[in-house]
């Protein structure tokens, strides 16, 4: 029983490594060789196998768990699969399109349940957060040459909104650049040579990406980071982060200097388009604000969503799953009881370590809390890449479950 044990967190943690290591996007053609059908892919595949060789597991031991955790998963399923039924009910000429929004919703409960279960071995905080740190230094990587290679076929890569490059995927250097950061004042277990590497190429790709979100979210963090222990930090440390900063800025004025579109858009919030402004993300917010109060049961899978002009009509051409907003997305087509426990898991992590970094006086909690509430800014609040992104995905939706499994009880 124990090798099952061992290899059930094996393939779990490669699915993990693989879906945050590969830049899967829209934009690149990495996507279309993992996809079986539509939106479904090889991922969904093995993680529902997973998920059903732990129900399996669990009935033929007479050991169903009924702890709060347990509860908290069994009633997001059921409100998924109730969401699913309105869904088909609402939209019976567009099954595949109900099956591949379905699917991306999918994943959270097949992540949560996989982990909670007892077959799940569960891991300390620390190699969670340095894995997904190499993980998302192979991301980066693959994105930059991805991007210097762009003439082969093989990638099928596309720039989008004024020569854009990228994808959702890059939004997690939030939570990487920042860990990397508190490695290296703290506790030195990646090499200096790694972290500057990864610190390069997490800046490159968000200049490449034209994000104001990633940088601004990264600086403050870093400036949280630095202010407790600046009068401690050695002249050592001194001379090699100004080292990067140099290279930085040097970097970033030559970039910057040769692409007069991303200059606007940093600078300037209403370059792209009358739809991916802030002021727009309001308004948009507003009007699905004011659909989800008029019917507070969701629309069920499958609709479509439109971006919102600021003269309050559809954007047309915007039409999709979804909008640059996972709370409106959430509760517009899942109503209330499916956004409750949608939310509920995340809201509840961000609390509990924050918890346990004052009970145990250990601070990486405060960054996890600190990092994961700023991930859901970027990735739920300004846009909706915690829904349809791998790697933002099965990021937050694993720290949720390891959490959860490691401090049950405790809040």
């Amino acid at each position: 029983m124990k090798i099952k044990r061992i290899n059930y967190n094996n393939l779990f943690w490669i699915i993990f490594f693989v879906m945050i290591a590969l830049p899967l996007h829209a934009s690149n053609r990495l996507i279309s060789y993992l996809s079986i059908t539509g939106m479904v892919s090889i991922f969904h595949v093995l993680l529902g196998g997973m998920l059903i060789y732990a129900f399996a597991a669990a009935i033929k031991s007479h050991r169903i768990s009924i702890a709060k955790n347990s509860l908290l998963i069994y009633i997001f399923g059921v409100s998924l699969i109730v969401t699913l039924i309105r869904g088909i009910e609402n939209h019976p000429g567009n099954i595949n399109n109900v099956i591949g929004d379905f699917s991306m919703y999918f994943l959270p409960y097949a992540i949560l349940s996989i982990i909670n279960s007892r077959l799940f071995e569960s891991v300390d905080l620390r190699w969670f957060l340095r894995i997904t740190f190499y993980a998302m230094t192979i991301c980066l990587t693959i994105n930059v040459l991805m991007c210097a290679t762009s003439g082969f076929s093989f990638w099928g890569v596309s720039t989008f909104n004024g020569g854009r490059f990228g994808g959702g995927y890059i939004s997690l250097i939030v939570v990487t650049v920042l860990y990397g950061l508190y490695d290296f004042l703290y506790e030195k277990t990646i090499s200096t040579k790694m972290f500057i590497y990864h610190i390069v190429l997490a800046i490159i790709s968000s200049l490449l990406a034209q994000s104001r979100t990633h940088i601004i979210l990264c600086a403050a963090g870093c400036i949280l980071l630095l202010i407790p222990i600046w009068k401690k930090i050695s002249s050592t440390t001194v001379f090699k982060v100004s080292i990067v900063l140099v290279v930085v800025v040097i970097g970033s004025m030559v970039f910057l200097s040769g692409n007069s579109e991303l200059v606007q858009r940093l600078l300037n919030m209403d370059i792209t388009s009358n739809t991916e402004t802030t002021a727009s993300r309001i308004i948009t917010w507003t009007f699905y604000w004011n659909c989800i109060k008029q019917n507070p049961v969701g629309t069920g899978f499958g609709e479509i969503m439109y971006a919102i002009n600021p003269s309050m009509t559809y954007a047309i051409n915007t039409a999709s799953y979804y909008v640059d907003n996972a709370l409106a997305v959430v509760l517009y087509k899942g109503g209330w009881l499916f956004g409750f426990m949608y939310f509920l898991p995340i809201i509840r992590v961000i609390c509990l370590n924050l918890f346990i970094s004052r009970k145990y006086k250990d601070s990486l909690y405060l960054l996890t809390s600190l990092v994961l509430a700023m991930l859901i800014i970027s990735t739920m609040l300004m846009t909706s890449q915690a829904i349809h992104t791998y790697a933002i995905n099965v990021f937050v939706w694993t720290l949720v479950g390891i959490t959860s499994k490691n401090f049950k009880g405790s809040v």
